[in-house]
Formats: structure tokens, sequence, C-alpha cells
């Protein structure tokens, strides 16, 4: 008989968690982490700890990890589970997640990897007649593969790193709390159409209700990416440019001239024009990522001081477009002494003390109304003094 090894998790809320609800996340740093409630799951071997998304990761090569009883209860009506997966060399239809007592049980939740065509499935059935199903193609442009399924009432979506993959609804209520926990690589159909999988798995969460988007955003990490966000410099000014890698390896950006180290993941750089930088990743274990980050340079000598810009309209909806006014050319100014919004009464909306400050359309802590607002800047250029005002519209 093999020993269970207890592994402790933690037990964790994001802030937007409502009375009521709950939600627990494993983060698997150093193998084993203890919670204040005392939350366990059982893995049939000593884990082994690797270099995870973020910390650590457990190994699930040969690993087979169970959830603890209390979990079924999450699964009564809404729910969600996410969890991030590396799997080596995948082969076959491999057995990741399930919660099911024997094979094609009439109440069960399963999720499963298919290598032939790189698609993570996830399946959740009551009785015979009621099932859903939703699949993903795997991102091979990460290392790292984070997978979150929530459900909300008769709607499922199923989100693949910062992306929704895939959704559907159905008109009836689908629970699998079946006395069942969750098993990784413990699925009841091993014996026939399922192969253990290999790899290892870092931040598990399950929740008792529906994730909403921006909580799903919370669970992402960008597990190797740039840092150094798009910028603007003046010619002549060094940007330093920031990536990271939790399984560091190596590292080459380009184009590599004006940089001071190339293979580095952090370098300087005195770019003459605007550049776009490319910088490809090898992490420790072979896995080739990349990203770019924009440097836009701007030549001192052609600065004109009288030439602020700022935009005629702007539209705080959410959407991400065009979501907050502000100055578009604020490395004209060397000294802000005021930029202040303004309604049609003449009452003072915002004010800002930096040039680089946006106004995101809310005041008095919710968004303002429709229409035409005014605004005024006084700021120092080249050593003089330059005052603007004008109007612009906040659309809805």
């Amino acid at each position: 008989m093999m020993k269970n090894w207890l592994v402790m998790a933690v037990l964790g809320c994001f802030a937007s968690v409502l009375p009521g609800q709950r939600q627990l996340i494993f983060e698997f740093d150093n193998c084993s982490l203890s919670s204040s409630s005392g939350i366990a799951l059982t893995t049939n071997s000593t884990p082994n700890c690797l270099c995870g998304i973020e910390g650590d990761a457990i190994s699930i090569s040969g690993q087979q990890i169970t959830w603890p009883q209390i979990v079924d209860s999450f699964f009564k009506k809404d729910y969600s589970v996410c969890f991030s997966v590396r799997l080596s060399n995948p082969s076959g239809f491999l057995d990741l997640l399930s919660k099911s007592g024997r094979c094609n049980a009439d109440t069960s939740l399963d999720f499963t990897y298919r290598s032939i065509d790189s698609v993570f499935i996830f399946t959740a059935r009551e009785g015979f007649s009621k099932t859903v199903s939703l699949a993903a193609k795997a991102d091979f442009n990460r290392c790292w593969q984070q997978i979150c399924m929530t459900k909300t009432g008769g709607l499922w979506r199923l989100y693949l790193n910062n992306r929704l993959a895939n959704q559907t609804t159905t008109n009836e209520e689908i629970r699998v709390d079946n006395g069942q926990p969750l098993r990784w690589n413990q699925s009841p159909c091993q014996s026939t159409v399922l192969s253990p999988s290999f790899g290892k798995i870092d931040k598990f969460l399950v929740a008792d209700y529906g994730l909403n988007f921006d909580e799903v955003m919370d669970f992402y990490v960008d597990d190797q990416r740039i840092f150094t966000p798009d910028t603007l410099i003046l010619k002549g000014d060094p940007i330093v440019l920031r990536a990271g890698n939790n399984c560091p390896g190596s590292a080459q950006w380009t184009p590599i001239t004006d940089l001071d180290d190339p293979s580095s993941l952090t370098t300087t750089g005195t770019p003459q024009q605007t550049t776009t930088y490319s910088l490809r990743m090898v992490s420790s274990e072979g896995c080739v990522t990349s990203d770019t980050v924009l440097v836009r340079v701007v030549d001192p000598s052609a600065i004109e001081c009288d030439k602020l810009l700022l935009p005629t309209a702007f539209t705080p909806n959410g959407d991400g477009l065009n979501e907050t006014f502000g100055i578009s050319n604020f490395y004209l100014v060397e000294k802000l002494e005021y930029f202040d919004i303004i309604n049609k009464n003449g009452g003072i909306m915002a004010s800002f003390s930096s040039a680089t400050d946006q106004w995101n359309g809310y005041w008095k802590g919710k968004i303002a109304e429709p229409g035409n607002y005014f605004y005024r800047v006084s700021y120092q250029c080249q050593n003089k003094e330059y005052t603007r005002q004008g109007s612009f519209f906040l659309l809805r």
C-alpha cells in the first residue's frame, strides 16, 4: 500500500469574494504550505518541487493528488475550477482532473487533454441526459497552460491563458456534487481510454461560485514576459529593459544595437530612433517564448513647446479603448503648474500634479454624465511658461 503524504494547502480569497462565497487557492510553494484553516490535500508519494509559473510547482509525473472531501460541496450549483499546468511530452488522451466514482459515471466532472490536436476538454454530466462539454486549443506561445472553467447559472465559460476560448449555455442545472473528491491523475478511465499525465502543476483554484472576468484575469500569470511597458524617451536618454522568467535559461534581445547586454534579461539601451525590441527566452527546460516592447524616441531639438496635444473626446465605457483623458505628448512638460478638469458650471472636477496623469471620467465616486467639459493647463517647456485651455466631449 502506497503511503499518503500530506501536503498542506493555502486557503485564500480574492478581494472580490462576497460573504457566503468560498474559494480555495493552492500555491504549492515549497511543496508543503499550511493554512490557518487546516485545509489539506494528499498525494501518493513525496511531492517533488520544481520551478513553477510563480514560485514552486509540484511534479505530476507519477503523482496522484486528491483534494479534500469538503470540496464536493462546492459543486452543488455554480462553481469555478482553475489551474496552471505544463505537460511533458504529451501523447494520447491524457487524464488531468476528475471527479468520478467509476469510468463513464452518470454524474461526473473531467478535464482531459487530447494530444493529437492539442486540445483541453472539460466535461460535466448529471444523469445520462444532461451533459456539457467545452474544448480549448493549447497556446504554444506560452510554456504554461492556464485553464479556468466558470459556471454561472446556465452559462459555462472556458478560458485558456488570458482569453475566453469557448462558452456555451444550458437550460438545465447540472450538479456534480456526487460525493467524490477532485483527483489529479486518478480517473477510473485510466484503465481503458486515458493515460496518466506527466509534467507539473501550479496555482490551483476552486470556488463555489462563477468567477467574473476580472477574477479570471487575476488568476492569470504571464509566465515569461517583458516587464517594461511600451514607453517614450528623449533622444540620448537611456531606457532599462526588464524581463522575467521563473525558470531562467537564456535570453536574446534584438536588435542588439545600442544595448549594453543583449543576452541578459535586464539590459540598458540608448536607441537613437523609435525601435521595437524583441526578446527570445529559452527556459531551463527548453521552452521557447518571445515578447516585444516599443520604445518611441523623441528628438528634443524638434519639440514645439506650444503644441500640447489633448484629445477632443474620450469614451470611459469599459471597453479598454480611449478610456481616459490627458496630455498625449506629455514629454513637452518639464514642470506642470496645474492641470484641471472643469464642468460647465466652472467647478473643478479633477486636478493633476503630473503631466502623465489621466482623468478616468469619474467624479464624486461615479462616472460623469455625457457632455462637454473643459480643461486648463499651465506648464513649463524649455524654461518658458505656456498655458492651454479648451473643451472636450465625454461619450458613454
